[in-house]
């Protein structure tokens, strides 16, 4: 090797400029390293979301394929309609619209009590008092 080769090589500015040369690698590096990796995480938070979506897709599927049978047909014409098949008997069940209508009978006025059975009406037989 040539003297002035040598000579270079050993010089503090081919150092320093190897020195700044491996620290831009390093970061240029590092930074691809950085966004590939956030891409890739990218990548796996799309192909579960698509996954969720196929999923309901699938459920949307079923529901059309459901909505397309006679069973719903029939189902919604009874319950919307009021139709009923040849044969059929509908019977409708009234219920009473609150609580306290069911046990009008039962209740108890207040004025009409002694204070020691306001108590224990207050804490066993709540319902029955009729609070105003």
């Amino acid at each position: 090797m040539p003297s002035w080769f040598v000579k270079v090589l050993k010089s503090k500015f081919f150092f320093l400029a190897g020195l700044t040369v491996l620290i831009f690698l390093i970061v240029v590096f590092g930074r691809e390293f950085s966004r590939r990796y956030y891409l890739e995480q990218q990548i796996k938070n799309l192909e579960s979301e698509i996954g969720a979506l196929e999923g309901e897709n699938q459920e949307f599927t079923e529901m059309i394929e459901y909505f397309d049978t006679q069973n719903f047909t029939e189902e919604e014409a009874r319950l919307k309609m009021g139709l009923r098949k040849p044969g059929e008997e509908v019977i409708v069940i009234n219920q009473p619209e609150d609580r306290s209508k069911l046990m009008s009978d039962e209740n108890i006025d207040l004025a009409s009590l002694s204070n020691q059975a306001k108590w224990w009406y207050y804490f066993v037989d709540r319902d029955k008092l009729n609070v105003n």
